[in-house]
């Protein structure tokens, strides 16, 4: 029976969990390895003896559970054929996976990263610096199953980063945040103290704040190239791919693109505990229908009213719940005319049947 339990998967973040799940896939053809990277053609898997360009084929996948295709952060089964090349054919189950509402206004969901246990959310102290862009990564952390931390980079550019210190902390509730200066190293052992033996942590965050730098450090090697952030202060783009890298010592980290849009999903409640701060203080509220616009015994105004709570929290949390309830009635409507067309179809189908043996 293959196992996981070699230094070189280790290395990649195999752990217990990964192991218990294989006996389901004992008569599937392949070798263990963890999705590296993944490309317009393919996907790149790191395994015991070296990285295999791949593809996937489904009609040969099993063990599949149908959710996605592999992305980064997957443990796969991997078949090198004889013809050359590789085959995915099976996909382990997941811990975690972080996800987002696909850009362009639509409803479909995309994967980003899979089996992570920490989201490094870095944010600029310079212009790029956003509570409410720091909001919508923590739900999607949450909502992924995933324990988010907030790196505020560049603080040697800002002389006085209190007051974005108070504000990224009121935006993530309970998430640690840590200061960088990666030019200076500060912060970044403390970082790196974050990660253990089997654990992965993915980078997030806009173009331009420092992930690339930061996981340069992290490794003392020049991993990934860095380009300068423009004249209007927006990043430049110079990670073009998620990208799986081990650290020397342990761990794993995972490096992202910037994400100009950040839609919300928020399928699971679990997503909204981003804003547990609020859900305290609205079951605080004298009425248990409160709007909380002018209502006597309102919690909510009364924290806003005291300085307690900020009034564009309470704004974004308003606009996220709804956009998250404009995408489950929109697969709602979906599938009630998909079911709708099934039915149609299996009648129409049934009448032509009936007709061929002239019983109508």
């Amino acid at each position: 029976m293959r196992t996981g339990l070699n230094p070189t998967l280790q290395r990649l973040g195999w752990r217990d969990l990964f192991e218990q799940s294989l006996p389901r896939f004992a008569d599937v053809p392949g070798v263990l390895g963890r999705v590296r990277a993944q490309h317009r053609g393919g996907y790149e898997i790191a395994c015991e003896h070296g990285d295999l360009p791949a593809i996937v084929e489904g009609k040969t996948m099993r063990g599949w559970d149908g959710a996605s295709l592999p992305i980064v952060g997957d443990w796969v089964l991997v078949e090198q054929l004889s013809a050359g090349g590789a085959v995915i054919r099976a996909l382990l189950p997941r811990f975690s996976k972080l996800a987002r509402r696909a850009a362009g206004g639509g409803i479909e969901e995309q994967s980003l990263v899979a089996n992570v246990d920490l989201a490094l959310i870095v944010t600029s102290l310079e212009q790029d610096f956003s509570p409410r862009r720091i909001e919508r990564y923590v739900m999607m952390a949450r909502e992924g199953g995933v324990s988010p931390v907030l790196a505020l980079s560049k603080v040697d550019l800002c002389p006085d980063p209190l007051p974005a210190i108070e504000q990224a902390r009121a935006a993530a509730p309970g998430a640690p945040v840590l200061l960088l200066s990666t030019l200076q190293l500060q912060g970044v052992d403390a970082v790196r103290s974050l990660l253990h033996e089997g654990q992965t942590m993915v980078l997030l965050g806009s173009s331009g704040v420092g992930k690339s730098t930061l996981l340069n450090a992290l490794l003392g090697r020049q991993e990934i190239a860095v380009g300068e952030v423009r004249s209007d202060g927006k990043g430049r783009h110079t990670t073009t791919h998620r990208h799986l890298v081990p650290l020397e010592g342990g761990g794993v980290l995972i490096d992202t693109p910037g994400m100009r849009e950040l839609g919300v999903l928020a399928q699971d409640e679990q997503a909204f505990d981003a804003f547990e701060d609020l859900d305290a203080l609205m079951e605080a509220c004298r009425f248990s229908d409160c709007q909380h616009r002018n209502e006597p015994g309102c919690a909510i105004q009364g924290a806003i009213q005291s300085g307690e709570l900020p009034l564009e929290r309470l704004q974004a949390y308003q606009k996220m719940k709804a956009e998250a309830d404009w995408v489950a009635a929109q697969r709602d409507a979906r599938a009630r005319a998909d079911s709708k067309g099934k039915a149609r179809r299996l009648s129409r189908e049934l009448q032509a049947t009936l007709r061929r043996k002239g019983r109508v």
